[in-house]
């Protein structure tokens, strides 16, 4: 199989478009189309249909696509394994990380990472928990980090930190102020929620529905920063990782509620593929990350 065909294959996949897939692949469109027709001959089936909304995948495309990425995945680890004789003055690692983790410490993380290592390239994906175990077993990335519950046979989850979930209030709130607050006075205060189906919201509700109580849930927002706007407003209180709102907490914008017998937490892990090589720039990423994130943590714990 022809390697420069399959990246063309790729690149039409993705674009769902020839015209769009040569302008990216800088070649011309009667060439790509060239190239595509003579990869359907070798192989002696259709990879690609048009349909209204462009090019799609049949099925035996989609089964070639799936390994066309496993095949560049790792092409891109062996050139960043190689990248490991020249020690870590260069290279590039490929991390995914959820949300919560990603868009709230990353970039603290990669402040710390880049004046340590300089000439290291780190290439981020923001994913959900789903399309992280995708990317993985695809070796589109080389560890994942995220405080879903994720299990497969080939992926190795190792705990890295723990993710507190706590109440949280307006500045001067009377449950903020009060030592103790029982959670069955959390009934007496309106709540500004995650939706139903997100993950702080399900750990929430599976909480409650043990204690056989109920919060009065106000508004339901699906956006993370629109919770912590909603609560520093005054519109109600709310239950959001530890890891989010620490620098609010810190700039006095929103505060902690002290609820006793409130041990709602989940472990941030580490994601790898079993058997794959911990390079050097791997362990130097890694050993930031949790270096940044304890000190994070250890300042929260002293609010």
């Amino acid at each position: 199989m022809n390697l420069n065909h399959l990246r063309i294959f790729i690149a039409v996949a993705e674009e769902k478009s020839i015209t769009r897939a040569a302008h990216r692949l800088k070649l011309s469109q009667p060439a790509v189309s060239k190239e595509l027709r003579l990869l359907e001959s070798a192989l002696g089936v259709s990879l690609l249909q048009r349909q209204a909304r462009g090019l799609e995948l049949t099925r035996e495309g989609e089964v070639l696509a799936d390994y066309a990425k496993r095949i560049f995945g790792l092409e891109s680890e062996a050139e960043r394994s190689l990248a490991e004789f020249r020690g870590l003055a260069r290279g590039r690692v490929v991390v995914g990380a959820s949300s919560t983790i990603g868009v709230y410490k990353f970039p603290e993380i990669l402040l710390h990472f880049h004046d340590r290592y300089p000439n290291i390239e780190v290439d981020l994906k923001l994913k959900n928990d789903k399309d992280i175990q995708d990317v993985l077993l695809d070796r589109q990335c080389d560890l994942a980090y995220t405080g879903g519950f994720i299990e497969h046979r080939d992926i190795e989850a190792k705990p890295v930190l723990t993710d507190k979930l706590i109440v949280i209030t307006p500045p001067g709130h009377p449950a903020a102020l009060k030592q103790g607050l029982s959670i069955e006075q959390l009934r007496d205060y309106p709540f500004v929620l995650r939706e139903v189906g997100s993950g702080m919201r399900a750990i929430f509700d599976r909480f409650l529905a043990s204690r056989n109580l109920n919060v009065n849930c106000i508004l339901a927002l699906n956006d993370t920063e629109a919770v912590k706007r909603a609560v520093s407003l005054g519109l109600g209180l709310s239950v959001l990782s530890n890891l989010v709102v620490d620098a609010e907490i810190q700039r006095g914008q929103l505060c902690m509620a002290n609820v006793k017998d409130f041990p709602l937490e989940r472990p941030i892990q580490r994601l790898m593929l079993r058997g794959r090589t911990e390079s050097a720039a791997i362990r130097a990423f890694h050993n930031t990350l949790v270096g940044t994130l304890n000190r994070r943590e250890h300042r929260t714990d002293h609010l």
